[in-house]
């Protein structure tokens, strides 16, 4: 059995409507204005075309390659024609690229913020009753201030890249399974 596309006659595009049977199938299976083409083709990159026959008449339908117009771009990609798959492929703009490299610093500040508080709890209750904060804690909070501090250096330096080259690599590196 053969499969057949649909197609708008008009336009030659392809529908992406396949069917695979005898022609009273495709009979009663045909749209106004649509006819079908022997062949399984992709309906997001190829048309129907009409071709000369043997004796000049327009009127063999044959599919060709076609690219239809890229997509819309946005804040977070543009597109770029991929000769091999034949489609749009999104390619990340500026934007997209720096919120990317941002979400982990984020994150970081996220699970540090976690920890700044019970340090910061240990002191506030030593002020409350009146006496020294502890040390451990002093110096615990001291250098989750510094961390934050960092990370918060990274996120400028990330906001302020105006080039791909220019936003800093904050993948965390691979750790090594334990032994």
């Amino acid at each position: 059995m053969q499969t057949y596309s649909a197609f708008v006659i008009e336009t030659g595009e392809l529908t992406g409507r396949k069917i695979t049977g005898d022609a009273w199938l495709r009979a009663i299976n045909t749209a106004p204005g649509e006819d079908w083409i022997e062949g399984d083709y992709d309906h997001l990159s190829q048309r129907v075309a009409w071709a000369p026959d043997d004796f000049g008449n327009s009127s063999v339908a044959v599919v060709v390659a076609y690219q239809p117009a890229a997509p819309a771009a946005t804040e977070w990609a543009t597109w770029s024609w991929d000769a091999i798959a034949r489609r749009w492929l999104p390619v990340p703009t500026l934007a997209a690229l720096k919120q990317q490299a941002a979400a982990p610093v984020l994150k970081q500040l996220a699970e540090l913020d976690v920890k700044v508080v019970r340090p910061a709890g240990e002191i506030a209750q030593a002020w409350a009753e009146g006496l020294p904060p502890p040390a451990a804690a002093a110096l615990r909070l001291s250098g989750l201030n510094a961390e934050k501090a960092a990370l918060r250096q990274l996120l400028l330096q990330i906001e302020a890249a105006t080039t791909v080259e220019q936003i800093p690599n904050t993948t965390p590196p691979a750790q090594e399974p334990p032994p």
